[in-house]
């Protein structure tokens, strides 16, 4: 079996990326590598259920993430219910 690091650099070896396109890939397999509902090592451990889960985690971080900013921008935190 091959890592998803083996996978992901033959595919950028081949695609005509940038440097910093090629090095958001790579941030992105790492996180997903350490995403503790997932523990995904392998191209065959990813299923399309994991890799849902993986990508709403990611969409609520972000939502998160700009809800905060936007309530620090006009002074106040705006009332996020966050995920214990």
């Amino acid at each position: 079996m091959w890592s998803l690091e083996d996978h992901l650099e033959r595919w950028l070896r081949e695609v005509p990326y940038t440097d910093r396109t090629k090095g958001d890939h790579r941030r992105a397999v790492q996180r997903l590598k350490e995403w503790p509902a997932g523990k995904v090592e392998t191209l065959e451990a990813v299923t399309q259920k994991k890799a849902g889960e993986f990508a709403k985690s990611k969409a609520d971080q972000v939502k998160l993430a700009m809800e905060d900013a936007a309530g620090q921008i006009v002074g106040y935190r705006l009332p996020v219910a966050r995920k214990a």
